[in-house]
């Protein structure tokens, strides 16, 4: 028999201390998974981020200031310096209701706007990082500059190559 009488795996190990053994193992092993993370290498990297701004009036373009300070609106965080803008007519696309097609409207007072951010921020092979947050292409970001608020959404992000003075 396997287990005697007394409890005892071929009659020489209990089957109590083979558990608290293999416990003992699996905890070891999870605390070594656990504490043993590579340290990740953390570089300053240079980008530029364009954000998708639409909807906004003239009100709005009238007071983008090339070289303002950005900030996250929920924490006040730093996200960059405005570097440039563009700005085309807003187009929505609707249904028709003659025809049951979709068609692209223009609008004749309403905008939208790429801004183009730069800011120097942590990097590694994981993504780019602004403070507490992350930025990655299609993330909705809620912004903030002299005059301007809005919420947005990241469509580009591209390294740039700073010039090194020897």
């Amino acid at each position: 028999m396997v287990i005697d009488k007394k409890g005892r795996l071929f009659g020489k190990v209990s089957i109590i201390d083979l558990l608290i053994v293999l416990i003992l193992i699996f905890a070891i092993v999870f605390l070594i998974k656990f504490f043993d993370k590579k340290e990740e290498v953390i570089e300053q990297k240079t980008i530029t981020y364009t954000i998708l701004v639409q909807e906004v009036e003239q009100g709005f373009i009238d007071k983008i200031d090339i070289g303002a300070n950005v900030y996250n609106s929920v924490d006040n965080s730093f996200v960059g310096n405005i570097d440039s803008y563009e700005v085309e007519p807003y187009t929505e696309t609707v249904v028709d209701a003659v025809n049951g097609k979709f068609v692209e409207v223009t609008s004749d007072n309403l905008f939208q706007v790429y801004l183009k951010i730069k800011v120097i921020l942590n990097a590694n092979e994981k993504g780019y990082y602004i403070g507490r947050g992350a930025i990655r292409t299609g993330k909705e970001m809620f912004i903030k500059s002299k005059g301007i608020a809005t919420i947005s959404f990241v469509v580009d992000l591209e390294e740039v190559e700073e010039d090194v003075e020897k």
